[in-house]
């Protein structure tokens, strides 16, 4: 039995400390999450190169500095928010560690 169907879907993003790979993400779902938060940074103009291309080391500087613009952007985003986000005690905590993981 998968841990999917062992702990159910809302269950599973409540787990705080899980890495990306652990979730036996299909390369098609790690796309799709990538594109989906490629194109809410591309709305912060410094987060992108002129040639167009992520700024991985910016953005990962920002959040390893819980930078408000960019958890705010994150936010501001559904697919985001489930993803790189916990709520406990209905508050939403962001998950720093699994949003570098992802990038890196």
């Amino acid at each position: 039995m998968t841990i999917k169907r062992e702990l159910g879907e809302a269950a599973l993003k409540s787990i705080h400390a899980f890495h990306v790979d652990t979730l036996n993400f299909s390369e098609v779902k790690y796309m799709k999450l990538y594109n989906e938060l490629f194109e809410q940074l591309k709305l912060e103009p410094n987060y992108i190169s002129d040639n167009g291309e992520l700024k991985k080391w910016v953005v990962i500087n920002k959040a390893q500095n819980f930078d408000p613009e960019l958890i705010e952007l994150l936010l501001d985003n559904i697919i985001l928010k489930e993803n790189f986000f916990v709520k406990i005690k209905e508050v939403l905590v962001f998950n720093q560690s699994l949003f570098i993981q992802f990038l890196e």
